[in-house]
């Protein structure tokens, strides 16, 4: 269940990024522009400093980096889900009254009668065998 919600959500996502292009492309207009140059300006300065500061690392450690922090995300991201699954299970038997309410015999008097009389119908048979 949980891929499916994930590759809904980044399929909005995506979906959302291409109508927001295409409206832009229509109207001739950016939304957002002083934002978006801010942005650009601040990743490449972010870029330039980590290009000046970190050593060059091959091509593969950064392959196997990147698989290893996606690994470790991908895992917290399931426990996360797997743990909001779970309260909402709990919540929902709460909602429907499952494994709430502790009964200690039966419900109605009636109920409780037709047990009392099968029980004694066993013990006479029991007892006549």
């Amino acid at each position: 269940m949980t891929p499916v919600i994930i590759l809904g959500v980044s399929l909005t996502g995506i979906t959302l990024l291409i109508a927001l292009k295409e409206i832009e492309y229509k109207r001739r207009k950016t939304f957002a522009l002083s934002l978006r140059q801010r942005a650009d300006r601040r990743v490449l300065r972010l870029v330039n400093f980590f290009q000046i500061h970190l050593p060059t690392l091959s091509r593969k450690v950064w392959q196997q980096m990147l698989h290893h922090f996606a690994l470790h995300l991908g895992t917290f991201f399931l426990k996360v889900v797997r743990f909001v699954e779970n309260r909402l299970v709990r919540f929902i038997n709460i909602i429907k009254g499952k494994g709430v309410i502790k009964k200690k015999g039966s419900a109605s008097f009636f109920i409780q009668n037709v047990l009392e009389h099968k029980s004694e119908l066993r013990r006479e048979r029991d007892v006549h065998l």
